[in-house]
Order: C-alpha cells, then sequence, then structure tokens
C-alpha cells in the first residue's frame, strides 16, 4: 500500500482554541483527528477549521481524489495521506490511525469529511476518554435526531446484525464520528477496507473486552452525495458482518457445518453401494451427490481448522509482544 505524506505548519490565521483544549493539555492528552476523503473539496476545508479548535492535529486521507480535496487540507495546515487511487474508506482510517500512533497520540478522534459532522462536537467525545472511563466513543445519530426514515430502518438492520457478532447493544455501528482511547488505538485492527470498517471496529473493540459508551450527536444531511448506494452499503457491511463472525468462530460456523455434510454424504453412498450389490449398476448421479458432500464438507473443515489455527497464532503474537 504506497502513501505519500506530506504536512505544512499551521499558521496564525487558524488560531487554536485554547479554552476548549485546555482540560486535554492538562490532562496530558495528544488529540488527533483523521479526516477520511473522496473528492470533498466543497466541504473538507469547514471541517478542518472547525476540528482543529479541538484539537493538536489534523490529519486528512486523501483516497484516490481527482479535485482540489488535498491541496485544501494542506493549506490549512492538516497532515496529508494520498493514495494515488481509492482504496476504501477502511484502508484510508487504517493508514491514519497507524500515523496518529506514530505520532503518539493519545486519543484519535474519526470524522468524515463531507460535513455530515458537527466538528464542535469533538469535546463531546472525547471527554469520556480522558476522563478514563471508556476506550471507544460512538457517536450515535439513533440517538439524536435528524436521520431519514429509510437511512434510520436500514441501519437498525445493520445495527441488529452487528450486536449479534458482538453480542452488544450499540444503537448506530455505522457512524463514523468516534473517538478512540490509546488503548483502543493498540487493541483494535482494522481489517476491512472498505465501508464495513464500521461494523468490523465495532465486533472488534467488543471482542477485545474495550469499553464502549454512546453519545447524541447531530448529523447535518444535505451535504456531500454518499458514494455508495444505501442497498450497495447495506450489502457490503452485510458482508463484512458475516465475515467477521465466522473469522471469530471458524469451528462454529465452518467446522460444525463441514461435519454434518460429510456425514450426510454417507446416506447417498450407502444407497450408492446398495443397488451395486443387488444390480451390479454403479449410478453416476448418486457418485455426483456422494462426492459432491464428501468434498464441500472437507473444504469447510480444512477452511475451519487453518482459520482457528491463524486466530490462535495472533493471540500469542499479541502475548508476547
Amino acid at each position: 500500500m504506497e502513501t505519500q505524506t506530506s504536512q505544512r505548519q499551521g499558521t496564525s490565521s487558524y488560531e487554536q482554541d485554547s479554552d476548549s483544549k485546555s482540560a486535554s493539555k492538562a490532562a496530558g492528552a495528544y488529540l488527533v483527528a483523521c479526516i477520511p476523503c473522496l473528492n470533498e473539496e466543497e466541504h473538507i476545508a469547514s471541517v478542518i477549521v472547525r476540528a482543529r479548535k479541538h484539537v493538536d492535529q489534523v490529519i486528512v486521507c486523501d483516497d484516490g481524489s481527482t479535485d482540489l480535496t488535498a491541496d485544501i487540507a494542506q493549506a490549512l495546515g492538516a497532515m496529508v495521506i494520498r493514495h494515488d487511487s481509492n482504496m476504501g474508506k477502511g484502508a484510508a482510517i487504517a493508514d491514519m490511525l497507524e500515523t496518529a500512533k506514530g505520532l503518539g497520540a493519545t486519543v484519535v478522534v474519526t470524522l468524515d469529511g463531507d460535513g455530515q459532522h458537527n466538528a464542535d462536537e469533538i469535546p463531546v467525545l472525547v471527554e469520556p476518554i480522558i476522563q478514563g472511563r471508556v476506550d471507544l466513543v460512538n457517536g450515535s445519530r439513533e440517538i439524536g435526531d435528524g436521520m431519514p426514515g429509510h437511512r434510520k430502518l436500514g441501519n437498525r438492520v445493520l445495527n441488529g446484525m452487528t450486536n449479534m457478532v458482538s453480542k452488544g447493544s450499540v444503537r448506530d455501528t455505522q457512524s463514523g464520528f468516534r473517538a478512540f482511547s490509546r488503548r483502543a488505538l493498540e487493541e483494535v485492527e482494522v481489517k476491512d477496507a472498505g465501508i464495513g470498517v464500521e461494523s468490523q471496529m465495532i465486533i472488534e473493540a467488543q471482542s477485545k473486552g474495550l469499553k464502549v459508551l454512546e453519545v447524541p450527536v447531530q448529523q447535518i444531511y444535505g451535504g456531500g452525495a454518499s458514494t455508495y448506494s444505501s442497498a450497495r452499503h447495506g450489502t457490503y457491511v452485510l458482508g463484512t458482518v458475516l465475515r467477521s463472525t465466522v473469522e471469530r468462530s471458524p469451528l462454529k460456523y465452518l467446522g460444525i457445518p463441514g461435519v454434518l455434510l460429510i456425514l450426510a454424504g454417507i446416506i447417498p453412498a450407502l444407497d450408492l453401494l446398495s443397488i451395486y450389490n443387488a444390480t451390479r449398476y454403479w449410478s453416476l448421479p448418486l457418485t455426483i451427490v456422494t462426492e459432491g458432500f464428501f468434498f464441500l464438507g472437507m473444504i469447510l473443515v480444512m477452511t475451519a481448522f487453518l482459520l482457528y489455527s491463524i486466530n490462535n497464532l495472533e493471540v500469542r503474537l499479541r502475548r508476547s509482544r
């Protein structure tokens, strides 16, 4: 994954709001805002200017934009990570979080570059983390007002699926407005490169036992248009949730079905042998059915053990760090 990073020091034209950041500095916190962008030249300036009032550093990932997004962000003093082509929101967030960790960030806030999040609400998200009460704060549009009905319905479906896997009760799993503690930055691995990253990170955080808190936030609709249609977004996220489910418990969701398929293959195999013994006729259809059950079952079982071994290896590597 090739990225180019450039940084330009902020100028006095955009003064930091010392009052809004006094609490964080007193606590020794270093706040970083991370903003993934794709062709957001109309909105990115206002997002950066508002965010800079509340954080020490702004990182923008220009994920293959063809407009002036990166130039505007750099001119406003943000650290800019450039992707030569569109790699996906998850890839953009992964690069920014790694950069933020390298800068020594103690609290990181993610928000979209299309102006749909009110950056002046950043203090609301970071305060519980600075106080040491939680590891991840989720800005929830379900608790707040303003979400259109069709989006709210789709969100509830995705919330239900995500919470079923994570065994949590997050009311807005698709929110991109979040704050992460240093522990969360270290523990939560971004595995999904696309728009399923929001659900994937919630599942990851709760599987690691991190404390998650939701706070109501404003959602400003009518800004930039979504890159994905509602149907495409929902389908992608559901795929991400299912993949996360299988990866977490491969023996349960792949191994057991595999064994059942192998056992089911015994029935047509017995019929095949019975017919052959009685008539000396070898049934090709029954042979295909039998082999299909056995081969598919074996593939699932072997995949389950492979994923199980990889998961155990990851756990051992984390413990050895």
